[in-house]
């Protein structure tokens, strides 16, 4: 092996050997504020201060948009006041509202409503490593007619104003 390999592949070992795992944590849903939001407590007992997550990566139909409804109903559907949740890697987006991966046991928000057809891939913020395969779900969707998609509309979901 080529010294300079070796040195490559050493810092890499190094480096995720020091890399901090992904933020998560437990909480536990408060009310569902929109089709692509959700208020929580860290307290079983719904006690403390709210925080407010919206889901990462998608974009939902929300206010008067066709299928808002829908999607509210089915994130209201999974997650029910003092439903228990992981919310997983938190960061905040350009407009300082919190974004994480929020998941009711072992499934995600975002994904639940990209296969419903009841969101899209956020094409300017999801930048995460498994966004291309939320991409494949969402052409699943639309191939399939689901939720948005079979609404025949003249334009993208993603060029809708609010």
């Amino acid at each position: 092996m080529y010294p300079v390999m070796r040195i490559f592949a050493l810092l890499l070992v190094l480096s995720l050997a020091v890399a901090e795992p992904a933020q998560a944590f437990v909480a536990y849903v408060r009310a569902v504020e929109d089709s692509d939001c959700v208020s929580v407590t860290r307290s079983r007992n719904g006690k403390g201060e709210a925080e407010i997550y919206y889901f990462y990566g998608i974009a939902a139909p929300r206010g008067r948009q066709p299928m808002a409804v829908d999607a509210k109903a089915l994130v209201r559907r999974l997650l029910k006041p003092g439903t228990r949740i992981t919310v997983q890697s938190p960061l905040e987006d350009d407009r300082g509202r919190q974004r994480a991966l929020v998941y009711v046991e072992d499934t995600s928000l975002s994904w639940a409503l990209l296969s419903a057809g009841l969101a899209w891939v956020d094409r300017q913020n999801c930048k995460a490593m498994f966004c291309p395969r939320w991409y494949r779900v969402e052409q699943e969707a639309a191939a399939a007619g689901k939720g948005i998609w079979g609404l025949g509309l003249n334009s993208m979901p993603w060029q809708w104003q609010e």
